[in-house]
């Protein structure tokens, strides 16, 4: 969340390896909460395979609106 220019900032002088160990740590904890989500599927599988199946079925109705379009504009499918 910060910018680049800021970044180069906090770092000027230093060596690399101090801004990958920052950087590390930054990556730990943005990626934290979907670890922890992550987590809590592993627990409970099912629920996992919904939220797939619920994400699948969105996405094959988006494309199959899409496709229509596209059908239709192309000439395909009269």
């Amino acid at each position: 969340g910060r910018h680049i220019k800021d970044i180069e900032k906090d770092f000027e002088g230093q060596g690399y390896g101090e801004f990958k160990a920052a950087l590390g740590d930054a990556i730990v904890t943005m990626l934290a909460p979907i670890q922890k989500k992550l987590d809590e599927y592993k627990k409970d599988p099912s629920e996992l395979t919904k939220l797939l199946d619920k994400g699948r079925d969105a996405a094959q109705e988006i494309a199959c609106q899409k496709m229509c379009v596209v059908r239709e504009r192309v000439g395909i499918g009269r």
